[in-house]
């Protein structure tokens, strides 16, 4: 039971009393025999060694989730529990709700987060094996394995048999999202033959799409042109059946339509009627409208679907997988930590939910000033420093070689910043929240060079991710300059939210909070590329914004954009650059540039530049390399 109330919430969280209840997690008896031992085995291993841990099975509730009864609970352990707006009123002690699996269309999240409740979910242990159940789905429709496994049960052999089945090589696989699991079932797409992969997602960039071997189209190719249509999105009121009959109309009467996500994102009596009709050849489905469905359902009667009751992803490693993360999720939460893996992310900037894991990072101690030892001050941006302290800055560019160890060797090189290129590269946020946990723990200051930006999230992301600074491609005027800044710098300089958790989950309480937006926003860097002619009529102002650090040279895109590509002392060419370096030297700002040599950098700083990266990995390698061969080859001569 609970020892201590919780009582009102206070304004400051510095006066909030100690936490003296054990931890409780309700675990829901709603299991298969085989997920519930997988369930109890990692409570059992991760939980139960912890001190004051209980466990108890949720009393039986119909089904779905009761406020008086949940709240005994610091967090739930669940499979398909319903959580309504009513569950969650007045709730003041269960702070997250661990769903085994990913989908959260019957925990209404909105509500959760207002009332400060985590929903955590298990992306990594469903990427795999539902991807593995797509392509399987498109394996046994390709080969009619159903047709062929009756026909040969019922005698009959291949006497005037003619084959319905097909190649996989050389057809276009389709998804509508590109996320967790779209992504892994790209990649083993391209292992399997099929020639072409497309998929439609709002939410991707083409360069993140690259790297997959990924072509984004619009909604309507992914069902015209596609021989196997996928559906990997979540089920929201958005995406309820937003596959119909119209999109049904769009594929080929060959196509073949695979659906392992969630059963009312199509509008099931249009699939029938698809299927009936011949409009398409036939369909995967895992996941029905009703679940369990009707036992009159008419998708039972075809001979053109292969069917699996919501359970096609069900393996045994996904099993141990889920059961893991979902309990790892609750001990986060027992840590004082929040979950990285959200259904509502934006319950990291819930005042009630940073006050339950803040008073369990504490435990019983008494809450007093709390200034965590890492508040003392943020890893230093040596760009920042050098240019307070007029010294110059050298840095590298990574893109290419993007991949575990690049950090030592940038290091040992004694290099003071390095610049991770995403705009090039195409790696994601996850590639590049591995890249910068690598710098974190060395001395080099870690800024991310970004695509266009567009999307203020995005670039809050990034930052959150533990970057020291962004530069932005191709800034042309003060707008666009302005609308980077806003995107990474947290409230009063900018709109970046707590939403985020590097922001709350190492500094407690509001004044915590608030030193440490001041400190975040101080020292972050923000370098503005100029790389146009309109960025360079426009410079002037660029340079004249608050925020603006870094000026720096693209010299080939901005040549290119004068008409004079690679002509870097051209009149025209140095009229800008004189411009730049004014605007530069009037605000006091850093000019920075990324010179193709030792000779060409010193002209470049003997005009003012006192910022300069060195070569791009790929350059700096393959030069390195070209001269130690030569060396061996004169050596063996």
């Amino acid at each position: 039971g609970i020892n201590a109330e919780y009582g009102e919430i206070l304004k400051d969280i510095n006066s909030f009393p100690a936490m003296e209840h054990k931890f409780k997690v309700g675990i829901y008896d709603e299991w298969t025999a085989q997920a519930k031992e997988g369930v109890q085995h990692q409570i059992k291993e991760i939980l139960l060694s912890l001190k004051d841990v209980e466990l108890e099975v949720l009393p039986d509730s119909g089904g779905v989730a009761v406020a008086e009864v949940i709240d005994n609970y610091d967090a739930l352990v669940i499979l398909n529990y319903q959580f309504t707006a009513e569950s969650f009123k007045g709730l003041k002690r269960l702070s997250c709700i661990a769903r085994w699996g990913v989908g959260f269309d019957r925990i209404d999240t909105q509500a959760a987060t207002t009332a400060g409740v985590a929903v955590a979910i298990t992306p990594p242990a469903v990427r795999r094996p539902v991807a593995e159940a797509i392509i399987a789905f498109v394996f046994a429709l390709a080969k009619t394995i159903l047709p062929l496994d009756k026909r040969t049960r019922e005698g009959r052999w291949r006497e005037g048999f003619s084959s319905t089945s097909i190649d996989i090589e050389g057809k276009t696989l389709g998804s509508i999202g590109l996320g967790n699991i779209g992504a892994e079932m790209a990649r083993i797409a391209r292992g399997v033959g099929l020639a072409r992969v497309i998929a439609y997602d709002p939410f991707i960039s083409q360069q993140q799409a690259t790297p997959l071997g990924v072509t984004l189209v619009d909604f309507d190719t992914v069902f015209k042109e596609s021989d196997f249509v996928c559906v990997n999105i979540p089920l929201t009121e958005k995406t309820t059946h937003l596959v119909s009959e119209r999109e049904f109309s769009l594929m080929k009467p060959t196509a073949y339509f695979i659906n392992t996500s969630r059963g009312p994102i199509v509008k099931e009596t249009a699939l029938i009627n698809a299927l009936k009709e011949k409009k398409i050849a036939g369909a995967g489905i895992d996941v029905f409208e009703q679940e369990p469905p009707a036992k009159d359902n008419p998708l039972f009667s075809l001979d053109n679907v292969v069917l699996a009751p919501h359970s096609i992803a069900w393996t045994q490693g996904i099993v141990v997988s889920n059961s893991q993360v979902a309990v790892n999720n609750v001990k986060e939460i027992y840590e004082g930590k929040c979950p990285k893996y959200l259904a509502n992310p934006l319950v990291r900037e819930n005042a009630l939910f940073l006050e339950k894991i803040g008073r369990r990072k504490l435990g019983k101690q008494q809450i007093q000033k709390y200034i965590p030892p890492t508040f003392k001050g943020l890893k230093v941006n040596k760009i920042l420093q050098n240019l307070s302290e007029n010294k110059g800055t050298v840095g590298h560019m990574v893109w290419e070689f993007a991949t575990r160890g690049i950090h030592r060797l940038v290091e040992n090189a004694g290099v003071d910043f390095v610049l991770l290129d995403m705009e090039h590269s195409g790696f994601g946020i996850d590639k590049l929240s591995d890249l910068l946990s690598f710098f974190s723990g060395t001395d080099v200051t870690a800024v991310v060079r970004v695509p266009i930006p567009k999307d203020y999230t995005y670039i809050a992301r990034i930052m959150d991710s533990g970057a020291q600074g962004i530069m932005a491609p191709n800034v042309k005027n003060p707008e666009e300059a302005k609308f980077v800044l806003d995107s990474m710098k947290y409230t009063p300089k900018g709109r970046r939210g707590l939403a985020f958790s590097r922001a709350h989950s190492q500094y407690l309480g509001p004044s915590d909070l608030k030193g440490f937006m001041e400190q975040a926003n101080h020292n972050s860097v923000f370098i503005a590329q100029i790389e146009s002619k309109e960025g360079v009529d426009n410079v002037e102002e660029i340079a004249a914004i608050d925020g603006v650090d870094v000026l720096w040279i693209g010299h080939f895109d901005l040549s290119s954009d004068l008409g004079i590509v690679g002509q870097f002392h051209h009149p025209i060419f140095m009229d800008a650059i004189k411009k730049v370096v004014a605007a530069g030297k009037k605000y006091n700002k850093g000019l920075g540039i990324q010179p193709n040599s030792a000779l060409e950098a010193k002209e470049w700083i003997n005009l003012g530049f006192n910022i300069v990266s060195w070569g791009a990995d790929s350059v700096v390698y393959q030069n390195a390399l070209m001269i130690g061969v030569d060396l061996l080859r004169s050596s063996l001569a």
